[in-house]
């Protein structure tokens, strides 16, 4: 039986997108760059939004653990 080959994220991101410094990985990086600022972009107005009209919203205490999510109103 053959042995299974195992890739690193590296080697994967290497194999589908391409190695650093060429045009499809820099495409790749710019679009997930781009994508995450629009993320973030979003969330920062939804946030105003729910501020602006005294709206409650849902808040991490601990970003890493899903059971600390909490529903508060934003009284800044």
């Amino acid at each position: 039986m053959d042995k299974k080959k195992f890739y690193t994220q590296d080697e994967a991101k290497d194999i589908l997108i391409g190695k650093v410094g060429t045009p499809q990985h820099n495409n790749y990086e710019r679009d997930l760059t781009m994508f995450l600022i629009g993320l973030t972009v979003n969330c920062i107005f939804w946030i105003i939004l729910a501020y602006i009209h005294g709206l409650a919203v849902i808040v991490a205490d601990e970003p890493t653990n899903p059971n600390s999510l909490t529903i508060k109103t934003l009284n800044l």
